[in-house]
């Protein structure tokens, strides 16, 4: 997670009735299931990031938030086709699930990203002086999310 790749592996026990996870380090990743599952092991992990990312991304986003006196009405974290995150007029936040497979400097900055559409509803430049206050060094992230697919 968080950009870095991770080994996944998977122990079939008799006798539980549920898939558990455990980070042995972090880079590797422990399932065990029940020893009759026929659940691949992609969809445990994207089950399990999809569960992760509902616990860490809001934590995250709030935590920058009350450093940087926002104030977020909702917070949202679902699977986004085309985007990793969106913000409305009602100060409600949108982010991708997919967002926890990135570095954590990119995550921090599709935040603040959010955060700062949260004081202005566009792109223009007073909305991208109000990310550099953040983040001197946006434009070299930005660059760097191009490399990531959703």
């Amino acid at each position: 997670m968080f950009g870095d790749e991770i080994q996944i592996v998977q122990t079939k026990i008799d006798n539980i009735k549920e898939h558990t996870f455990n980070f042995e380090n972090p880079s590797v990743l422990k399932i065990t299931s029940p020893s009759k599952s026929k659940v691949s092991v992609n969809k445990l992990y994207e089950w399990y990031v999809t569960r992760y990312s509902k616990i860490y991304l809001p934590r995250r986003l709030q935590e920058i938030a009350a450093t940087h006196n926002f104030y977020v009405n909702r917070i949202t974290v679902r699977n986004q086709a085309t985007k990793w995150g969106s913000c409305s007029s009602k100060k409600n936040i949108n982010l991708n699930y997919k967002l926890i497979k990135l570095p954590g400097r990119l995550i921090d900055y599709i935040i603040i990203h959010e955060l700062c559409h949260l004081k202005e509803m566009n792109h223009s430049q007073k909305y991208w002086r109000e990310v550099e206050k953040i983040l001197p060094n946006y434009k070299s992230l930005e660059k760097e999310l191009k490399y990531y697919r959703l």
